[in-house]
């Protein structure tokens, strides 16, 4: 139950925060670890949000300034909130359209580890780029924009 009232005081504060828009909204193909190698993959709007910004958002959660997260949106169900694994160097106190590309530049995809609910320490895959390029057809027009 006090999960449940975290989570609705999330979303509450998540949706009265987005006006400000400096997170970075993206459809990502998404997949968990489990026992048997990765889920099934959906495509999933994903929020990419610095710990600060995070942690202004929330108030409930207890996350590192430093790190980057993922905020993955599951239909109607309640979010999953995620640390992207690894260092990505240079971001501000706003996640950005640049940092997002900087994430995902090089690699197609970013592991992350579920910081919260009952899937706590779960290994997510998320993928922003395929073969055929990105997922999201808005970041291949702002990388055009980006690149001039």
């Amino acid at each position: 139950m006090r999960i449940l009232r975290q989570w609705m005081i999330l979303m509450m504060l998540w949706s009265a925060a987005l006006p400000a828009a400096a997170a970075v909204e993206r459809e990502c193909i998404v997949s968990v670890r489990v026992n048997s190698g990765w889920s099934v993959e959906h495509r999933r709007r994903v929020h990419f949000v610095t710990g600060l910004e995070l942690a202004r958002i929330t108030r409930v959660l207890k996350v590192e300034f430093h790190q980057h997260y993922a905020i993955i949106w599951n239909n109607d169900e309640l979010p999953t909130v995620a640390r992207l694994d690894g260092v990505l160097l240079g971001v501000g106190r706003e996640f950005s359209e640049a940092d997002f590309q900087r994430l995902f530049g090089r690699d197609e995809e970013r592991r992350a580890t579920q910081i919260e609910g009952e899937g706590r320490g779960l290994t997510w895959r998320i993928r922003a780029r395929t073969a055929e390029g990105w997922v999201d057809r808005q970041t291949a027009n702002a990388a055009v924009v980006i690149s001039r």
